[in-house]
């Protein structure tokens, strides 16, 4: 029985390789820095206003999936009612 209180991996190698220290999850954690340094990026070319529950987007995006993720981000927060979409598409 393994007392161990780390979980584990199988890497296919035959060692117990600590799963925080897999390449696997290593690769993750900079995959996931890197859209956050991106979602900061983006989020400096959208301007955000809000009065009396509604929210206005205005600004330009790369795209219409990001004008999507900015109107979900919105739409999902407390205390919004209402979401009025400037965004424009580059």
């Amino acid at each position: 029985m393994n007392t161990d209180m780390h979980e584990k991996q199988d890497t296919g190698t035959g060692s117990d390789e600590p799963l925080a220290h897999s390449p696997a999850v290593e690769i993750g954690r900079k995959i996931e820095a890197a859209l956050q340094l991106y979602a900061r990026l983006e989020s400096q070319y959208i301007q955000v206003s809000m009065r009396d529950g509604t929210v206005i987007l205005r600004g330009e995006v790369d795209s219409s999936a990001e004008k999507s993720v900015a109107f979900d981000a919105a739409r999902s927060s407390p205390g919004v009612q209402v979401v009025i979409d400037e965004l424009l598409v580059r």
